[in-house]
């Protein structure tokens, strides 16, 4: 672990914010409310790895963080 976790306490998650919400909804839920937490600067997408680059929107490289609420239907 301490290899892959480069000295992190946790792990990081690398696809993006519309990414998520995207599984969510293809996985039946039905998002409720999304608040995003944005930090003071903008990720640049030339230093995001070129295997998932392409995940990434540019509305993505501002987010820091974000809550989801989805439910799914009955």
């Amino acid at each position: 672990w301490e290899i892959l976790m480069h000295g992190r306490m946790y792990p990081i998650n690398r696809m993006p914010h519309s990414y998520h919400l995207e599984c969510m909804e293809k996985a039946g839920f039905e998002i409720q409310q999304v608040i995003p937490s944005y930090g003071d600067t903008k990720a640049e997408k030339k230093k995001i790895s070129d295997s998932i680059v392409d995940y990434f929107k540019n509305s993505d490289l501002d987010i820091q963080s974000a809550i989801a609420v989805a439910r799914k239907p009955a």
